[in-house]
């Protein structure tokens, strides 16, 4: 493969560079792919970053991580046991499967662990992952089920003590391998490139946009930059 080729890069940032990107992918020419993630943090941690993104499983079971030692602080531990997710809650231990009161959680890490975001970065409606990690709404359901059940005062949902720590958001500029992106349908990347083309598209109503980095991928990908995105 030539130099040339190496870094034509599938760029949709802009309609300009979604027209070029078209017609670089028609040729087959292009080896690597411009991606947005959103992500929350403390500004002291804005350069930690740049380390890289590690998929959902990891993040939750780690307490070294701005995650994992936020469920942690609120008594909610991951782990497995026997290739079983399981989690702790108020010293009770819960398998996470599909069907019971973890069901969406369960969905999240056997079908969706991966790397998310977006080839458009400026055209969006998804509040829930640029407030704080979306798996908080997901474990909000479960508790209030459980706290229900068992007749146990409600502490204020987590996604509200999230944002009582007053992080900020951070878009992150991300650069990965095109055949490290899970293609969504036929003709994913050539939808994608003519809709950011469209310099009359204005909503997220098709999300030919959305983009997916499988787990065992997620070390291909390099974070170029990192900008405060303001809500």
């Amino acid at each position: 493969m030539s130099e040339k080729k190496k870094y034509k890069i599938f760029d949709l940032s802009t309609h300009e560079m979604a027209e070029r990107s078209l017609e670089l992918y028609k040729k087959d020419e292009i080896e690597n792919a411009y991606f947005y993630h959103f992500t929350t943090c403390s500004s002291q941690q804005r350069n930690y970053l740049y380390d890289g993104l590690k998929p959902l499983s990891k993040v939750i079971t780690d307490s070294s991580t701005l995650l994992g030692s936020f469920l942690e602080k609120n008594n909610i531990r991951f782990y497995c046991k026997n290739n079983n997710p399981f989690i702790s809650y108020n010293g009770h231990s819960y398998l996470i499967e599909s069907g019971g009161s973890w069901n969406d959680i369960a969905a999240r890490l056997e079908n969706d662990n991966g790397i998310s975001g977006f080839f458009i970065p400026y055209h969006f409606d998804y509040s829930c992952i640029y407030k704080c990690p979306e798996i908080l709404r997901y474990l909000d359901s479960a508790i209030y089920e459980l706290d229900n059940i068992r007749s146990r005062p409600l502490k204020g949902s987590l996604q509200t003590r999230w944002e009582q720590e007053h992080f900020k958001t951070y878009i992150l500029k991300c650069l990965v391998p095109m055949d490290k992106i899970e293609e969504k349908r036929p003709n994913f990347f050539k939808d994608a490139a003519e809709l950011a083309a469209n310099k009359d598209f204005n909503d997220i109503d098709d999300m030919s946009e959305f983009v997916y980095v499988e787990d065992k991928d997620c070390n291909m990908i390099e974070v170029k930059d990192v900008k405060e995105f303001k809500i």
